[in-house]
Formats: C-alpha cells, structure tokens, sequence
C-alpha cells in the first residue's frame, strides 16, 4: 500500500466490501435470496452494475450498488439517492430505464432497474471502429430527444449523456440510463446547495460535456443535455468529438450538428423537441434537386447571423453544397398538418436556410416577416362547426414556401411610403406609429404591395385566402390556432369587450403585436382588424376549389379574414370568412403583406 493509499484509508472509513458472485447460480445476498447473479458485474464510475434475475417475479433485472469506495462520501451517497428519487419520477416515461426499487443494507445502497438485452452505442462503436451510418444514428438521435424532452418537462437535467450511457435493445429501441449526475427540479436551481455537485469538480464525461458545464457543473441546463446528444450524434457518424472541422460529417447532418453543439447555450436549439423535429425533417428529406440559378435584380436581405440570438434563422437543414455536385442542395419535405409548434419552427429554420435567407427578416420599411413553409392542411369547418360558406372542409396544399408579415400593416409604415393618413378625422381611429392601419381599401392596400415591390425590387403583394388560413392555423385544427376554447382569446386576439377604449359608442384597432403569437410566430392573426386577401369572395368557392395553391379571381367582393376588434372570438375563429368592396375603405379593415 502506498503512502497515499494508507493515509486515505486512515482518514476514509472503509465499509465492508459487498459480497460479489463467483459464478452463475450463486444467490444475491440481500433480501433473503431474491436475486441471483447472471454474468460478471459492470463497474461505472459511481457504481457495479449487476445483471440479476428475480426469482419472486421472475424477470431478470439490473442491480445498481454504489462503489465501496464511495459509501464514506457524503456527496456521492446524495447523488445515489437523487439518482433513485429521479428514476422513480422517470420511471413511466418511454425510452427511460424503467426503476422498480430503492434498497439499503449492511453494504450500502442500490438500485433496483429493468434489465435491458442489448448494448450500449459506446459497445456498438467499439471506441469509434463501427460508425454508423447518418440515418440510422439521427433515427436513434430521435428516439433520444423524445425520452429526454419528457425529462426536461419535468425539470430533470441528466448531465451524463453519452453513448454509453445509451443502451440498444434487440428490437433497436434506445434507452436512456445512468442518472447517476442527475440535477434535480428539487435542487429548486442549477447553483442550489441540493444539487450535489461541487464548484471545480469535473461531473460528466468530458468528451460530451457542454462548455459550461466544463466549467462548472452548477450551470447545465437543458441545453447542456443538447449539447452532449449532438456530440453523441456526431461521435456515432465520425467516431470523433465535435471540433472545428466538419471533415467526415455527411453533408445531412452538418448544420443540425453544428447547431446543437454551439458554445453559447443560447445559440442551440431551445429544446429537445425542436432537436427532433429537425432531425425528422432531415430523415424525410427529398432527394437532392437543382438549386436553380436565377439572375434577380438586388433585393435587401439582412445576412444570416451566426448568434442564434439574432438568428432565428439559421440554416440548419439547409446544409452546404453537397461536394459531388456543387449547386445542389437537399430540399426540405413539406409540413403536413396537424403538426405541433416545435416542427413548425424547425421546418421554417429548413426551408429558409434551403432558401438562404433568414427565418425572420425586416425590409426597407421596418416590416418583419417570417418564414412561411409549404405544406398540406385541412381548409374550412367541420360539417356541425362554423357557418355554410366554410364547408366542405377540403385539403389544401400550398406548394410554394413564402414569407409573410408578423405584424399587421401599421400607420407608420403605411405613411412613410405612401405619404397619407387616410384614418386621419375618421370615427373609430386611435392614432400611432404601431397602431395598424385602418381606412385603407382593398384597391389602395393592393398599390401599397406594387409601390414596395418597386422600391425594393422583389415582389410584394396580399396573401391569398389559402395562404392566410394556412398561416393563422399553423399546423393546429382547432377553432383557433390556440385551442377550442375561446377563454384564452384575450391573451391572443383584440377582440369585443378586451379592447383598450371600446365601448359600446366607440373603439378602434390597436397597436401590434401586444398579444401572444401563434405557433409560425405570427401576431394578429385572431381579432384587432380584419385583413384584406387577394381573392374575391364566393360562398360556393370551397365546392370546386383546385386543391394546389387555390386563388379565386372572378367576382366582385374581396375576402376579408381575422375578425377584428369590434367582434367576439368566434368572429376571429382561423376559417371565419367575411367580405368587402374593394373599393370601401373602413375603420374594421387592415392588411399584411406577403413577400415571394
């Protein structure tokens, strides 16, 4: 025994070394002769794994006991009972190894879990000798997010996710393992004394430890767990550690790689689950086609940053150039709805970055608009629901992606390139640069989008019926883009008896974006004013419309969409539809933009 060891012995009470099994057959000395060993033990670096069968219930399970070593730290035997306490509240989540009991004895504590046949992705690799191919590791990547979005709900960090703390069953499910670094919702904090975790100590494998949690163990978070499952990814498809280099990436996963890697926690994704609906639209990607080369007049466009923090934008699935053949890029699969918040954004981060521009952008006016991606969605009511001309309820799909104002049109941006203020002395008209803008006709809104496309050189014009109804919806088919119930119509929509000023004499339209955005990011779309579209309205129209991209052209009124201040939530429903001259102006009406 060397000096150290002997002045450690002395200082470190030593408990009694837990009995071990020699050989199959040999009966687990707790709890009178319930368990009996099957194979050699696993040590790990808090405990001995043991692959046991229960002869009460007659399953084979997994024994997890704390490192001898360890039973005299204080700080070790905490974190082995917040790994109990967290795979007890894990515990019916799908793809979590499932826990069935906590134990002491004279030897110290353990764990009693599922038995999974298999192997971890560290054992499949083989310390990097057998990659994987990129679909097959984005597929287990998927299965990943899932399980740890469930855990990141519950306010659970896992702080140790790695290959081998990923285990492979015979059917190739994953299954997530190893709490033993777990920061607890209980810790009420990432810098709680709770948490057991020390300031300078090295919590984690650091070949797949986020940089901050390098540096302190206190500070993972969510994004932390991104981190090392994007370093697992690119581990399992380069056999490597994420660095500088993108050499042996497939050209498919650069982007969604590099995005969940980033230094600054801020800069990845902002969930498990927007990881996953990325790496989905990657798997459901088309075959490469022809980026084509179109000669354009100039067009403002803001760069795309690389600070996720201005750039929501970032061109995750877009990836480069494909290096066999350059111009080429793999283009995103459409949306299919219903589809939830977190695919929607991941669709706009693909489609712009396919496109080369940003998710969100801003014009010469100071008007932002957002990414809206193609897709297919059910247009309309219900047969029960909504009234006669917003049936049948049919499929749409709407093959062009496009971007489309987040706000409403506002005074301000109305008067500085139009040089009026056609609200001004009108009834009904609260005055302000961010108020939209109302008294406009469809005929004027109409020259508004001509007199941008000029100035700006890019094309500028009203959304038809289709795309707006598919851009309030945003993959949703409820009543409104927030649900069924009209109670939360005031945290989303300007609406009859919520609105600042109105009365039964009086109101008016309001300033933009003071309420919730729908899952596109959109603002407005339910209530404050209704908004002109580019199609004449035909109650009959739904009947006999084309199911791609539809624009009705023939008759006289002009369709009007949103409900407005002056009328309750279910005029702001997603399929309401109304009408209006085209050339009647009035205090209820406003517009947005579409730019191609």
């Amino acid at each position: 025994m060397s000096e150290f060891e002997a002045t450690r012995a002395q200082a470190v009470p030593q408990p009694p070394q837990p009995p071990g099994f020699v050989a199959d057959g040999d009966l687990f000395p707790t709890r009178n002769g319930r368990y009996r060993q099957v194979g050699d033990a696993k040590p790990g670096g808090m405990g001995l794994v043991y692959r046991a069968f229960d002869q009460e219930l007659e399953i084979e399970v997994a024994i997890k006991r704390i490192l001898p070593e360890r039973l005299g730290d204080d700080a070790s035997r905490q974190r082995f009972r917040l790994e109990a306490r967290a795979q007890a509240q894990l515990r019916r989540i799908d793809g979590i190894v499932g826990f069935l009991d906590y134990v002491e004895d004279q030897y110290g504590p353990y764990l009693i879990m599922d038995w999974i046949e298999g192997q971890s992705l560290a054992e499949l690799l083989e310390g990097g000798k057998n990659l994987l191919g990129w679909r097959r590791a984005a597929e287990l990547c998927v299965q990943v997010c899932q399980a740890l979005q469930q855990a990141h709900e519950k306010g659970f960090v896992h702080r140790d996710v790695k290959p081998g703390n990923l285990l492979l069953d015979e059917s190739g499910k994953v299954w997530v393992c190893d709490f033993g670094l777990v920061r607890s919702p209980a810790s009420g904090g990432p810098k709680s004394a709770y948490s057991p975790t020390v300031t300078g100590a090295m919590l984690g494998t650091q070949q797949f430890m986020a940089p901050e949690q390098e540096q302190d163990p206190r500070l993972a978070t969510l994004q932390s767990d991104i981190f090392s499952l994007g370093a697992t990814l690119h581990y399992l498809v380069t056999g490597r550690r994420p660095g500088l280099s993108r050499k042996g990436i497939p050209s498919e996963l650069v982007e969604v790689i590099e995005r969940a890697t980033e230094n600054e926690p801020d800069d990845r994704f902002v969930s498990m689950s927007e990881f996953r609906a990325v790496l989905e639209l990657a798997l459901g990607v088309d075959p490469p086609v022809p980026q084509p080369q179109v000669s354009k007049p100039p067009v403002p466009k803001p760069p795309v940053p690389r600070s996720a923090k201005a750039k929501s934008a970032a061109a995750v699935l877009a990836g480069p150039e494909s290096p066999a053949s350059a111009g080429i890029r793999l283009k995103p699969r459409p949306l299919v709805a219903p589809f939830d918040a977190d695919t929607a954004k991941a669709a706009q981060i693909a489609w712009s970055g396919f496109l080369g521009q940003s998710e969100e952008w801003t014009n010469s006016l100071g008007m932002q608009l957002r990414m809206i991606p193609p897709g297919t969605f059910q247009m309309g009511s219900p047969n029960g629901h909504g009234d006669s001309d917003e049936h049948p309820q049919h499929e749409v799909t709407l093959t062009k992606p496009f971007w489309l104002g987040i706000h409403e049109v506002t005074q301000g941006q109305w008067q500085q390139l139009m040089g009026t203020a056609p609200w001004k002395g009108k009834g009904n008209v609260k005055e302000g640069a961010s108020v939209a803008a109302t008294h406009i006709s469809w005929n004027d809104a109409v020259q508004f989008c001509l007199r941008l496309s000029k100035q700006e050189s890019r094309t500028y014009r009203l959304p038809t019926e289709a795309e707006w109804e598919y851009a309030c919806r945003a993959g949703t088919t409820s009543k409104w883009s927030f649900g069924d119930s009209d109670h939360q119509s005031f945290d989303y929509a300007w609406t009859f008896g919520n609105t600042v000023g109105w009365t039964i004499l009086g109101g008016s339209a309001q300033e933009v974006g003071r309420k919730l955005p729908n899952p596109f990011g959109l603002y407005d779309m339910h209530g404050n004013v209704w908004e002109w579209c580019r199609d004449r309205f035909d109650a009959g129209f739904y009947q006999r419309s084309p199911k791609q991209d539809p624009c009705n052209t023939a008759g006289g009124s002009v369709v009007c969409r949103s409900g407005s201040w002056h009328d309750d939530a279910t005029g702001a429903r997603s399929a309401n539809r109304d009408f209006n001259s085209p050339d009647s102006p009035s205090f209820l009406v406003g517009f947005r933009i579409v730019a191609e």
